[in-house]
């Protein structure tokens, strides 16, 4: 997906817009990012009986939202570009089209923020800062007398 935004940026294809890069990631992208709308569903019902879906969301979130070392850069970065290009060529499209693109859009985006909010506040920041911040806020957190008083 990142090559299609590579071509459609660069303006040396006609044939990579916005309406066909959007198109592609439909079929190919789009897909497996499934379980952001799965979680989201969980995280925000549409139905009543929200107390019974905060426990069934959070063993949910807990077994299936990992974030590894690149966390999800690449994912971030594609919804940066895609919006970013999607507002340049606007003027190319109906204004119907371009409501519907902004809506593809933040269907996914939205979610994505969401979670990332509930992860930042659910999990102790020990667990996924870098080593030297983590083990400094581990300190902290111990009320640990480690520390020593300068004079």
């Amino acid at each position: 997906m990142l090559y299609f935004l590579d071509q459609a940026e660069s303006f040396s294809a006609a044939w990579w817009n916005t309406v066909t890069i959007l198109e592609e990631a439909r079929d190919s992208f789009f897909p497996t990012l499934q379980f952001l709308l799965d979680l989201e569903e969980l995280q925000h019902p549409k139905t009543t009986g929200a107390a019974d879906n905060t426990d069934a969301f959070d063993k949910h979130f807990n077994m299936n939202f990992r974030l590894g070392p690149n966390s999800l850069n690449l994912i971030i970065d594609f919804f940066k570009r895609i919006f970013r290009l999607t507002m340049a060529q606007r003027y190319n499209v109906s204004p119907a089209e371009f409501s519907l693109q902004i809506d593809t859009l933040n269907s996914y985006a939205a979610p994505l923020h969401s979670l990332l909010l509930h992860f930042r506040i659910a999990i102790d920041r020990v667990e996924y800062d870098p080593a030297p911040f983590s083990d400094l806020r581990r300190q902290l957190q111990g009320r640990s007398n480690n520390f020593t008083v300068s004079t």
